[in-house]
């Protein structure tokens, strides 16, 4: 799954690093943060694009609400290169490795709003 597995431990000791997948997508992980787990759900496990859940055109548009570091946002650039992708995120940790992982494969047709979602204002 990764390119460059010998760095998958170091996460865990304690050191930021990043991996770069054998799709080509590449992930800044964080020491000490859930960054790898989510990664290897999103990469392992695939829940929104295996199975061909959902099929993603190559000019869609498409909204990550809940975006974290970008494990759906970076697989769904790749699949849009003539479309975009709105990321919202409203965490400030995550919006900064969000665009740190965005700028390490160096999309650029890509939205990223920091807010919240809701029913109501406030």
């Amino acid at each position: 799954m990764y390119r460059n597995w010998w760095l998958w431990p170091l996460p865990k000791l304690g050191f930021d690093t990043v991996l770069r997948l054998r799709n080509g997508l590449s992930y800044a992980i964080g020491a000490g943060t859930m960054d790898l787990s989510i990664v290897n759900e999103a990469s392992i496990l695939n829940p929104y694009l295996g199975g061909n859940r959902i099929m993603l055109a190559p000019d869609m548009v498409v909204m990550d609400v809940g975006a974290n570091i970008g494990d759906f946002t970076l697989q769904a650039l790749a699949r849009c290169p003539r479309g975009r992708v709105i990321a919202v995120e409203p965490v400030t940790e995550h919006v900064e490795a969000l665009k740190r992982n965005i700028e390490l494969n160096g999309f650029s047709n890509i939205e990223v709003l920091q807010l919240v979602l809701g029913d109501g204002e406030g």
